[in-house]
Formats: structure tokens, C-alpha cells, sequence
């Protein structure tokens, strides 16, 4: 008996679903990691990011459980390119005809993996993206996405995670759709660029009436919920700053020494030193000029 990652419904319209995969970090041992992917089910289907390779299989799954067809599937809108988010597009594309939108940022790395594989490596990552996505839509900024007639989402670039990284606002149920844009307390902080992660975090702080938050990693948010959890990741993103200001030293320091003193300061796991948190606390250390990166000056 095959047994499903779990969906649910979080309100009138989207559903949330749970996609696993696994990392191999030596041999004969892998990390076992999830992500979460969102549906927007109206009269047609928009799919707000598709998982790693193969999980065409179990969100095929999960809108048969509604009653519908993937062939209802009218739209595919990544947040950014990571294999994550974007490593079954091509074969739900290739299955059921919809449209695919993303920033223009993130094309260099959709449509030639290997680059991106090159650029920002993480283990296995063939088996977790393997087919090139070409966008139908290319998102230059913001504004509204018209998917059907009748469905519309409102796309804001919230940069820093990726440089082209979006969330998405779909007015009509009052949900937030993050992506990675949203740092959580107390996990790895992730991103590229901390100064375009800090303002991102500002302009969605911004958007009013929220009453669901839906990250890729963070169990769903509701009403005060929402901006609290936002209050908290720029917290976050701040004491990771003053952390990096405080172990670099005077001088430019071995990215990794820097991650090593950084993750002691935070007390997060010494194990958990890899190449994406190196990229992270360098790109707080290229910004010492700043003090407060929240601040308007």
C-alpha cells in the first residue's frame, strides 16, 4: 500500500501539501527533509511552486482526493529556482499543458540546472532537478497575475533568499504565500543578499489583513500570527548581523571560521556548517557598513 505525503486544506481555496525527498550526505546515510507546496483550487488549478523531481506523483495524487483532474493544473508559479520549489515543473508541464511564471532573476538557473548546480551546489542534486524549466511568464517585479478568469494573485519580488525570489498575495481568501522569503528563528539562516532579505521582510510586513502566512518550511500562520512571525525573522535577520559584526574581527576572515564562530554565537548546531550558511554570513560580512539593517539609513 503506497502511503501519500499528507495535504490539507487551509482555507476556502488553497491547500497545503507535504513533499519529502532526501539529501545523501555520506554513504549509506541521507538527510530526510520535506517542503511544503501550495494549491489554489477554483474553477481551474495554480500551483504555487512543484517540489523536487517526482512529486508530480503525489500532488497528481492529492487532486484526485478533491475530485478533480491534474489536467485542471492552469499555472505553475515559482517562487525561485531552487530543486525544491521548481524540480518537477518541466514533467507537470509536460503532463498537463499549463503555463509557467517566474522572476526573470531566476531564468539563468531554470533553464540550465547544471548551472545552477555549478553555482550553488547541495548533494544530490541531479536526482532533485534533472529537466530545464523555460518560463511561459517572465516577472520583472510586481503586480497581478491573472491565472483564469476568475482567479488572480497579486506577485511582490521579495529578493534575498534568491535574487529573484517572489511571494505571492491571493486577496480574495487573505493568504501570503512566502516561499523561503520569511527566515525562521532558530533554524540555518538561508539566503544570499541579507540587506535585499531585510527589505523584503519590511514590504511584507506592509501588506494589510493577512490572516494566513504559508512559508515553504514553517508550519502555516493565522492572523496575528503572521506579522508576529515576520517581527521575529527580522529579529532574527538582525541578530544574525550583529553575530557576524562580532566574529569577523578587523580583518577578512576564512569564510568558514566565520560560519563556525557565527553558528556558536546563535547556538545552532556546529554540524550544520555547509556551503549555503558560508554564503549567508559572507553576505552579512560584505554589509559591516551597516550596523542595522533595518534601518532606513
Amino acid at each position: 500500500m503506497t502511503l501519500w505525503p499528507p495535504g490539507r486544506q487551509i482555507s476556502e481555496h488553497v491547500h497545503q501539501l507535504t513533499i519529502p525527498f532526501s539529501i545523501p550526505v555520506a554513504p549509506n546515510r541521507s538527510l530526510i527533509r520535506s517542503v511544503l507546496i501550495h494549491l489554489i483550487v477554483d474553477r481551474r488549478i495554480c500551483l504555487i511552486d512543484t517540489g523536487v523531481s517526482g512529486s508530480e506523483t503525489p500532488i497528481f495524487h492529492y487532486i484526485r482526493t478533491l475530485r478533480r483532474k491534474p489536467s485542471e493544473i492552469a499555472m505553475i508559479v515559482l517562487t525561485h529556482s531552487h530543486p525544491d520549489h521548481a524540480g518537477a515543473t518541466s514533467t507537470i508541464r509536460k503532463a498537463t499543458g499549463c503555463r509557467v511564471a517566474a522572476h526573470r532573476a531566476e531564468l539563468p538557473w531554470l533553464e540550465d540546472p547544471s548551472r545552477q548546480n555549478q553555482e550553488r551546489p547541495i548533494p544530490g542534486f541531479n536526482d532533485l532537478f534533472s529537466e530545464p524549466v523555460h518560463p511561459d511568464i517572465e516577472i520583472t517585479g510586481g503586480g497581478p497575475l491573472e491565472i483564469d478568469d476568475d482567479l488572480r494573485i497579486d506577485l511582490f519580488h521579495t529578493p534575498g533568499h534568491s535574487r529573484g525570489s517572489i511571494s505571492a498575495w491571493f486577496e480574495r481568501d487573505r493568504v501570503l504565500l512566502t516561499g523561503d522569503a520569511v527566515p525562521v528563528p532558530g533554524a540555518p539562516p538561508i539566503y544570499d543578499d541579507a540587506v535585499s532579505t531585510a527589505q523584503s521582510l519590511l514590504m511584507l510586513r506592509k501588506i494589510p489583513r493577512i490572516r494566513f502566512m504559508l512559508a515553504a518550511w514553517d508550519p502555516p500562520k493565522k492572523d496575528g500570527e503572521c506579522y508576529k512571525a515576520m517581527d521575529d525573522a527580522m529579529f532574527y535577520v538582525q541578530r544574525v548581523h550583529e553575530a557576524v559584526l562580532r566574529a569577523g574581527g578587523p580583518t577578512d576572515p576564512d569564510p568558514r571560521y566565520l560560519c563556525r564562530q557565527v553558528m556558536e554565537i546563535l547556538g545552532l548546531p556546529p554540524g550544520d556548517i555547509n556551503p549555503l550558511l558560508m554564503r549567508t554570513f559572507s553576505s552579512h560580512w560584505n554589509t559591516r557598513d551597516r550596523k542595522d539593517l533595518f534601518s532606513s539609513r
